[in-house]
């Protein structure tokens, strides 16, 4: 199954969460399905130890491993389940 990852940067969240509800009908009839709901938190779920796991990712090194594995880009985001 091909999953659809999409990013939305909203002012506030409460609003946009009711109006993404009220469209359920309209995604369903488009042949969607809501399979996870995440919006970044600045505080830990998931991971141990949030600052741990932000000082190995930004460790001296980890970028050349990373164009070493053939990364081309990218971005970590510490994610909360919503849905």
């Amino acid at each position: 199954m091909t999953t659809m990852v999409c990013w939305n940067r909203v002012a506030e969240y409460a609003k946009w969460r009711h109006i993404f509800g009220s469209h359920a009908k309209a995604h369903h009839e488009a042949g969607l399905k809501l399979i996870q709901l995440w919006r970044t938190v600045d505080h830990p779920f998931g991971v141990h130890d949030i600052e741990e796991a932000r000082a190995f990712v930004n460790a001296p090194g980890s970028a050349e491993i990373a164009k070493d594995a053939s990364v081309l880009g990218g971005a970590i985001s510490f994610l909360e389940d919503l849905a």
